[in-house]
């Protein structure tokens, strides 16, 4: 028996008819999202030693590639770099599929010692070279164990290189993207003893600024980091000082071309988020190494 071929005789115009994408949250003006846990794309069982290129997919990667007008799976996903091991901290994938940074606050003594999700230099690129869009900035995070009080650690979302460039930032204090010195933005505060799964997201309304000559050559252009070197200061006062994180999920939307408000996409986040971690949702219950084996 043959195959039965159907053929529509008119085209379709509606353009409200929804696209199959794979995530809900993702639309046109989506350039990245990092979650281990979405089953349309392969995953990594480890995060392994040195400097892992293209080991995390982008699941925004169709979406991404139609806005910079070039790339594919390859190109556009996450590279990781692990330098944590022994007794000085460990780089895993929990039960539930979230990356897990630990760091030791006894054997953490060189700012060698870090882990970091990069994001890929084309979209470093593109997002330099339109400051003045507006961005929607999401991460899903956990601490495991909490930094220690006096430093203002921050779980970097995105790091234009060094003082004076872009920096998006979510610390004890705020949620940012920075240029220069001008700061915007803050929103909810991350406290240092809460260890409770968080949703941290906020619509950034502009860049100032510039991202610097050295800044797309520079390896601290970071999703997640976590370590000595790759804390929000790059500083040597946050050895034996950092917290362990998990980072389940995190997003970046360019709102000025999808089009879409900083509410009608927190809206889908927050379902999302609260349906990940109810009872029964893919990452409730999740387990991992506890931070303090390793001292």
């Amino acid at each position: 028996m043959s195959g039965l071929k159907l053929v529509i005789p008119y085209a379709v115009s509606d353009k409200t008819i929804p696209i199959l994408r794979d995530d809900l949250i993702l639309a046109p003006g989506s350039l990245m999202l990092l979650d281990t846990s979405n089953g349309s794309q392969s995953q990594p069982a480890v995060i392994p030693a040195g400097l892992s290129t293209g080991l995390l997919p982008n699941i925004a990667w169709k979406e991404c590639a139609a806005v910079l007008g070039t790339g594919d799976a390859a190109s556009l996903a996450f590279s990781a770099y692990n330098n944590l091991s022994g007794t000085n901290g460990k780089f895993e994938i929990t039960s539930k599929k979230g990356l897990h940074s630990l760091i030791s606050q006894v054997n953490h003594t060189a700012t060698s010692q870090n882990s970091s999700v990069r994001i890929p230099l084309a979209i470093r690129n593109y997002i330099a070279a339109n400051p003045t869009h507006k961005y929607y900035v999401s991460t899903w995070v956990r601490q495991t164990r909490s930094f220690v009080t006096g430093i203002d650690f921050g779980v970097l979302v995105m790091n234009f290189s060094t003082t004076g460039n872009y920096n998006v930032l979510q610390s004890p204090s705020q949620v940012r993207i920075q240029g220069q010195s001008a700061a915007l933005e803050y929103r909810d505060a991350l406290a240092v003893n809460d260890l409770n799964p968080q949703i941290r997201n906020k619509a950034i309304n502009a860049l100032t600024g510039t991202p610097g000559g050295n800044g797309n050559s520079d390896l601290g252009f970071s999703l997640f980091a976590n370590g000595g070197g790759l804390n929000a200061y790059g500083s040597v006062s946050v050895l034996n000082k950092c917290p362990s994180m998990i980072m389940y999920r995190a997003y970046i939307e360019d709102l000025t071309v999808s089009g879409r408000t900083y509410a009608t996409v927190d809206a889908i986040d927050k379902q999302m988020y609260d349906a990940a971690f109810a009872v029964g949702g893919k990452f409730y219950g999740d387990s991992f190494t506890d931070p303090t084996t390793i001292a």
